[in-house]
């Protein structure tokens, strides 16, 4: 084999081995939602279509998947973040991005306690750091145009939400308990503008539901 075939084929590898990664992310996503934490391999190798051995190779054990499901959302929401920072009107930007960070949180308690304060990765990354900084640029325009109370942080922000749904996680509705509660908070941080109705608790963009 030539050295031009051996990097082609080598090219072809790395487009492999990246594909079944988004693959195996894309599958695990689903699976976070729908069953939680508990998760297993196995139930990721099927729904993405590939051999427990392949999932394996790429994440040696369940609590690794996880984190990089978790960090993959978390740079999703960053990535969010930098494009709401360029709309028109800061107050909805804000509230489209909280918007996706309560549907992260709601996804699954183990996506809430991610974005904890104490919640890290095993490289001892922060989810938390990562997304609160990368939203503190968007509270700090809605509150120059009084949309958010001028005290506010993104850190705030993400804390309320994080606590609302670990604290609610076991009643008997815990979703529209957590919309609810999230909204009231909202209500305070976030004045309503003139003539606009503050949402009540089932006007609440809704969640996948939580596990």
């Amino acid at each position: 084999m030539s050295r031009d075939d051996t990097r082609q084929t080598e090219r072809s590898l790395r487009v492999d081995a990246a594909r079944n990664r988004e693959r195996i992310l894309e599958a695990a996503r689903h699976e976070v939602a729908r069953s939680g934490a508990d998760t297993s391999l196995e139930q990721v190798a099927r729904r993405a279509g590939l051999g427990s051995a392949t999932v394996r190779r790429r994440f040696p054990n369940r609590r690794l998947l996880l984190e990089a499901v978790q960090w993959d959302q978390v740079m999703t929401l960053c990535a969010e973040a930098a494009d709401q920072a360029r709309a028109a009107d800061p107050h909805q930007a804000l509230r489209s991005w909280l918007t996706s960070v309560t549907r992260y949180v709601t996804s699954s308690s183990a996506m809430a306690a991610s974005l904890t304060p104490l919640g890290r990765t095993e490289r001892g990354e922060s989810c938390f750091a990562k997304v609160a900084a990368a939203g503190q640029p968007l509270v700090e325009r809605a509150a120059a145009v009084g949309a958010v109370h001028p005290g506010a942080t993104a850190a705030d922000l993400i804390t309320v939400v994080t606590g609302i749904v670990l604290v609610t996680r076991d009643e008997p509705d815990a979703d529209s308990r957590a919309r609810q509660l999230i909204n009231l908070a909202w209500a305070g941080l976030m004045p309503a503008r003139t003539g606009q109705r503050i949402p009540t608790g089932n006007q609440v963009e809704g969640s996948p539901g939580r596990h």
